[in-house]
């Protein structure tokens, strides 16, 4: 992979990125909203939950490729 798809690449990332945090925070919002729940609250709970997410989603798999080599 060359310098310049490997640029476009980030920015294309960095869009959809973009995007998607903007209607995930939209997202808990609402959910504040109808729930009855704190925004600051919400925001802790559901965007905390759902950005650390990825984590375990590489490391498991991760540790499942070391274990079996």
């Amino acid at each position: 992979m060359n310098l310049t798809n490997a640029i476009i690449i980030f920015m294309v990332s960095s869009v959809v990125i973009g995007f998607a945090g903007s209607r995930l925070t939209k997202s808990a919002d609402r959910l504040a909203d109808l729930t009855g729940i704190g925004k600051a609250l919400m925001g802790e709970i559901f965007l905390g939950v759902i950005t650390s997410s990825c984590g375990p989603q590489f490391t498991f798999p991760a540790i499942l490729c070391f274990l079996q080599a």
